[in-house]
């Protein structure tokens, strides 16, 4: 009963309850008094099972409402400037249950008719036979029932009309409907056989009859929609190529992984499918006892900024988008001889992009470069999990520690030093709190005087967020590569207008981003990605973004596409003829709550759209 359209039964159950009260034969005020304890009894009943949406809607009113603004036909009625989009949608569900119904092979085989021929005719008598009894108020419900049912798909968007799964709940009315019909259809064949049968047998005659009519009525709507269901929508092209075969091979791998123990990383897309939370649920609900809704076995991806992976003991398995496939170069920079696939479906189509990456290229990057230096200048080089060093009877002058940190979660985090260590962080001297944004940053620790210090350890905590104030080791969060150079510059900003300093950068090597609400601000927020981008051949180049909520793209220092529209999905398009050689870029990236995701995909003279790779891509200094 959460479901967006189930919401419209409020609204048939509240318009049939002052219908009852306004058409009551002895007036509204008597039928509140003969009715007022069941209609008390049904008002507390409704606020108990209604309790939990309305705190939903007090406490979250965006996520509440977020969905039905999107799919509002009031968005292409604003566009036009005119009406004629509702008056098409109209149209459709008139037409939607004998002539043309869903076109989506999800709910429906595409244009078959809603209702069988049998359910069909009976519903329209029915419904005929209601407005000539609207003087008994379960017609009126009926009516009710049916046309504010259909609401939910009138309202809706046109390139999805009409919808049968949003008009779900006409279901019931169309059946009392049509169930009425057969019955009055039965009583009276009985009735007539009754009065001309033979003395002693017109109560079985009539009986059997009766049930004949009901028996044949049902068989005939049943034998149809079998067939349809078993027959032409299970072998139905389309049908298949309505479903995500995607979820079901990413799910299929998952599985797998999970049972040979390793350590699985998913795209954000593919981490929110619903086949893969349910079935991993189950499995391991089976198995262990333990829920996995909470606390899925498997982890979201940020390609963009997760390399490298830490080394938790097992293999590692990436699933992702298949458009990320022309960047692979990057995920083999980082692991050379991992192995990578494109999943394609029976009809060849590429579905998404495997990467398998074995546990022992995983653990050897772990660690930092360590580099001892003695007072007579002999220098000694090794790989150490932490800096956690006693220089007592060493003979150690300065020591240097150079590698990559990687931050699981956006926050601030505050250094926790001891022997008077020197820590940079992306170059920038690390003395105190500090936001750090998900991934890998360049870091660089130094001391000198060591004999005199008596010994190094780094720690840090979070100064913020979950985990505030606990002191832990970087063991697991030290790599022995850093930051890639190519990329762009991404400055984040915690409001919806670009100002003030960011409250941290990152570069970002190719722009296929998406987060995790609350990352990476716990709220609305701006983004910029400046950098250059190189163009080895002149020509008309096509870019797109794809952004959830806003962007603006400019190059050259002139804005080439623009849209900021908030809470929705927003294209972007632009071709743009460029001359061989470095050329300024800036993303301007706008998320006021909700679903958050950037991504720029361009389309080279001659060639075919991709993400834009980070070969080409030069940051800001």
């Amino acid at each position: 009963y959460t479901y967006l359209s189930s919401r419209l039964a409020l609204l048939t159950l509240g318009a049939f309850g002052l219908w009852w009260l306004l058409a009551a034969p002895e007036g509204p005020r008597a039928a509140w008094r003969r009715h007022r304890r069941g209609l008390l009894f049904y008002l507390l009943a409704a606020l108990l099972a209604l309790a939990p949406l309305a705190v939903t809607y007090v406490t979250d009113p965006f996520t509440f409402t977020n969905r039905m603004r999107e799919i509002s036909i009031f968005n292409e009625v604003r566009e036009k400037e005119s009406l004629e989009p509702l008056y098409e949608n109209v149209r459709r569900h008139l037409r939607f249950f004998h002539q043309e119904g869903d076109p989506s092979g999800k709910h429906n085989l595409p244009g078959e008719p809603q209702t069988d021929p049998v359910t069909g005719v009976l519903f329209v008598v029915g419904l005929g036979y209601g407005l000539f009894r609207l003087g008994d108020r379960r017609r009126v419900l009926l009516w009710l029932w049916l046309v504010v049912a259909m609401l939910a798909g009138v309202f809706s968007v046109l390139h999805e009309s009409p919808q049968a799964y949003r008009t779900l709940n006409a279901v019931p009315a169309i059946a009392i409907l049509a169930g009425d019909v057969l019955a009055r259809l039965a009583r009276a064949a009985a009735a007539v056989a009754g009065s001309r049968s033979v003395a002693g047998g017109p109560r079985f005659l009539r009986a059997a009859i009766a049930a004949a009519i009901v028996i044949a009525g049902l068989a005939g709507a049943g034998l149809w929609e079998t067939s349809v269901y078993f027959g032409r929508q299970a072998r139905s092209p389309a049908v298949r190529g309505s479903f995500n075969l995607m979820e079901i091979g990413v799910t299929r791998e998952v599985l797998a992984a999970l049972e040979r123990g390793s350590d699985v990383y998913l795209s954000p897309r593919f981490y929110t499918f619903s086949p893969l939370r349910y079935l991993v649920y189950g499995v391991v609900k089976e198995r262990t006892g333990e829920s996995t809704l909470d606390r899925p076995p498997y982890r979201l991806a940020q390609p963009e900024v997760d390399l490298p992976f830490p080394a938790r003991g097992g293999d590692v398995l990436l699933l992702l988008d298949a458009y990320y496939w022309p960047v692979r170069d990057h995920f083999l920079a980082t692991y050379p001889s991992a192995r990578l696939d494109l999943v394609a479906d029976e009809e060849d189509r590429p579905m998404y992009l495997r990467v398998e990456i074995a546990r022992a290229e995983v653990a050897a990057l772990q660690g930092l470069e360590a580099r001892f230096t003695s007072a007579r200048g002999e220098v000694e080089s090794k790989v150490v999990d932490a800096i956690a060093e006693t220089w007592s009877g060493r003979d150690v002058a300065v020591a240097e520690w150079r590698g990559g940190l990687r931050v699981e979660v956006t926050g601030a985090y505050e250094p926790v030093a001891e022997g008077g260590l020197e820590l940079w962080v992306d170059d920038q001297r690390w003395d105190g709190p500090r936001v750090l944004g998900r991934g890998l940053h360049r870091l660089r620790v130094a001391q000198a005087e060591c004999g005199a210090r008596g010994s190094a350890r780094l720690r840090w905590r979070r100064a913020s967020g979950d985990g505030a104030g606990e002191i832990a080791g970087m063991e697991g969060a030290l790599f022995r590569v850093e930051p890639p150079e190519s990329g762009l510059l991404g400055e984040f900003f915690p409001n919806d207008r670009w100002e003030g300093p960011p409250l941290y950068t990152q570069i970002t090597p190719f722009v296929l981003l998406a987060w995790e609400d609350p990352a990476p601000l716990p709220s609305a927020f701006t983004a910029t990605f400046t950098g250059a981008i190189e163009i080895a051949t002149a020509g008309r180049y096509r870019f797109r973004i794809v952004v959830d909520d806003g962007a603006r793209l400019t190059l050259g220092g002139v804005v080439v596409a623009e849209e900021l529209t908030p809470h929705r999905l927003n294209h972007l398009q632009a071709d743009v003829d460029l001359d061989a050689g470095l050329h300024p870029l800036r993303i301007d990236y706008l998320q006021s709550g909700g679903g958050s995701a950037l991504e720029l995909f361009w389309e080279p003279p001659g060639g075919a759209e991709a993400p834009v790779p980070p070969s080409v891509l030069r940051r800001s200094k």
